[in-house]
């Protein structure tokens, strides 16, 4: 029952921030969300907000988004790995950028699966695969991913990994476009 009425109470103070954002006040939200330090799903909710308030000052971005990355949230990984691939608010770092992208992948994160299959394709941090690369962006398209669409229309029309097939090619290339 305790835990119960501490969940209830949790759950409350995310809500009491919501709810501040809405009214636009933000620094009163920020200071509700920094209260979250008991590795709950909550305190994974709040750091992964206060990583989107953050995002001006990327270095304290970057370290809300490792807290919830590290307590599970699969957005927040990719955050991550986005931001140790391109330097933003940490130093780049491609091998924490395929840790991340693989962590949100294997939580089914289709723009994970699209960055992580990218770097399979090019060899980007880790040995170059394109059967991987192929299931990872057969993953995110299925999944409506766009961009993985158009690369599986590449990896046909070129033959990588799969037999040439024009036809297939433009098949995927018209989901593409179709999906944005």
């Amino acid at each position: 029952m305790r835990l119960l009425y501490k969940m209830e109470i949790l759950k409350k103070g995310i809500e009491k921030a919501e709810i501040a954002e809405a009214n636009g006040k933000t620094m009163e939200a920020i200071r509700i969300y920094q209260q979250y330090s008991d590795g709950s799903y909550y305190e994974r909710k709040a750091q992964l907000r206060l990583g989107q308030l953050y995002e001006s000052f990327p270095k304290e971005a970057y370290a809300h988004y490792l807290r919830a990355a590290e307590l599970g949230d699969s957005e927040a990984a990719v955050c991550v790995a986005y931001m140790s691939e391109y330097g933003e608010g940490t130093s780049i770092t491609i091998g924490r950028a395929v840790t991340y992208y693989t962590n949100a992948a294997s939580a089914c994160h289709r723009g994970a699966a699209h960055n992580l299959g990218f770097f399979y394709y090019s060899g980007t941090g880790v040995k170059k695969d394109l059967k991987r690369a192929f299931d990872l962006f057969c993953f995110a398209a299925k999944r409506g991913k766009a961009d993985s669409m158009r690369n599986l229309g590449v990896m046909y029309e070129n033959g990588d990994y799969v037999k040439k097939n024009l036809e297939t090619a433009l098949s995927w290339y018209s989901k593409s476009v179709e999906y944005g």
